[in-house]
């Protein structure tokens, strides 16, 4: 009775993994090489001039809103950092607020 049990156990458990199986085969889930928790951003490699108050510029990073269209540029303070360089304090990285650059209308790409 037992050799029967544990041969009953050991089929359906190879046939429910193979319906998994055949499963992923049929509907792979797409890997993704990032997430959407950032508001479907594009990252702009390198560094370019950002305008910013008072007609001065600085080097930035250029993020843009692929849903909206929207362009913002955050200050780098230097050409060779992707990443504000400076620290406020040991405990506290300076935090840097985004400069609106402009929008792009990609309601009028035509596909």
């Amino acid at each position: 009775m037992t050799e029967r049990f544990w041969k009953i156990l050991a089929i359906s458990t190879l046939g429910i993994l193979t319906l998994r199986e055949i499963n992923s085969l049929i509907s792979p889930v797409p890997g993704l090489a990032q997430s959407n928790s950032t508001g479907n951003l594009y990252i702009e490699p390198g560094t370019v001039t950002i305008p910013v108050d008072g007609g001065g510029t600085v080097q930035g990073k250029v993020f843009i809103n692929v849903r909206t269209g929207d362009a913002y540029g955050f200050p780098v303070f230097g050409p060779k950092l992707p990443y504000p360089g400076r620290q406020v304090s040991e405990d506290r990285a300076l935090m840097v607020n985004p400069v609106y650059l402009g929008k792009f209308n990609i309601q009028n790409i035509s596909r």
